[in-house]
């Protein structure tokens, strides 16, 4: 059997309290993450959660419109 880590505390215990990122399979303790409970359905890491939302934000460097020259 595999052991898995915690990312956070690097500890394998609380095996009942931990959950795996289902894009990058890390592993983390809800408590160490602030959660009460392992969520259900698909959860994300933070780490992954921000690989996701990066083509989304807006801002950032912008390219300069042209302006119509009269």
């Amino acid at each position: 059997m595999e052991c898995k880590t915690c990312t956070v505390c690097q500890q394998p215990h609380h095996e009942d309290e931990m959950m795996f990122c289902d894009k990058c399979d890390r592993g983390y303790h809800t408590f160490c993450v602030g959660m009460d409970s392992i969520p259900t359905g698909l959860w994300v890491c933070e780490v992954c959660d921000k690989d996701f939302t990066t083509p989304k934000k807006k801002g950032g460097a912008k390219t300069p419109k042209k302006s119509a020259k009269k």
